[in-house]
C-alpha cells in the first residue's frame, strides 16, 4: 500500500485484509511464543523436580510450565518471582485464556489448523 502526501510517497509493509486476519496471526504467534518458552531443558527439568516447600523439608515436582519473558529459569511471570510460597495468578490466567479461546472459537481454530496446538500448549501447563 502506498500513500502520497505532498511530494512524498510512503509505502507500508505488506498486510492482509480479511475476516479475522489479525486473530489468525495473533493466535498462531501466541501459541508459538509459549511453545518456545517451555521450561523443558535438562537444567530446568532437574531443578524443578524437587522444589523445597517454604518453611519445611518437603519437596514437590513442579516440572512443566513456561520460563518468563526475560529468559530467567523460573516460571513466574511477575515481579513476585522470588516468592516461592505464593501461588501467582499469571500462569493460571494464561492457561485459562488459552482454554477459553479454544472453547469460544473452536470452528475458527480448526479452520486455521490451530486448535490442537492451542489445546496442547494449554495442557502442557495444567499438567
Amino acid at each position: 500500500m502506498q500513500v502520497k502526501a505532498g511530494r512524498t510517497v510512503f509505502t507500508s509493509y505488506q498486510f492482509e485484509i480479511g475476516e479475522n486476519a489479525l486473530a489468525k496471526q495473533t493466535v498462531s504467534a501466541i501459541i508459538h511464543y509459549y511453545n518456545n518458552q517451555r521450561a523443558n531443558n535438562q537444567q530446568e527439568l532437574s531443578a524443578d523436580a524437587h522444589i523445597k516447600l517454604f518453611g519445611n523439608d518437603k519437596t514437590v515436582d513442579i516440572r512443566g510450565g513456561w520460563c518468563d519473558a526475560s529468559g530467567d529459569v523460573n516460571k513466574c511471570f511477575s515481579h513476585l518471582a522470588y516468592a516461592n510460597y505464593m501461588s501467582l495468578q499469571q500462569m493460571p490466567l494464561v492457561t485459562w485464556s488459552m482454554l477459553s479461546t479454544s472453547e469460544r472459537i473452536p470452528g475458527l481454530l480448526n479452520k486455521w489448523k490451530l486448535k490442537d496446538s492451542l489445546d496442547t500448549e494449554a495442557l502442557y501447563d495444567t499438567d
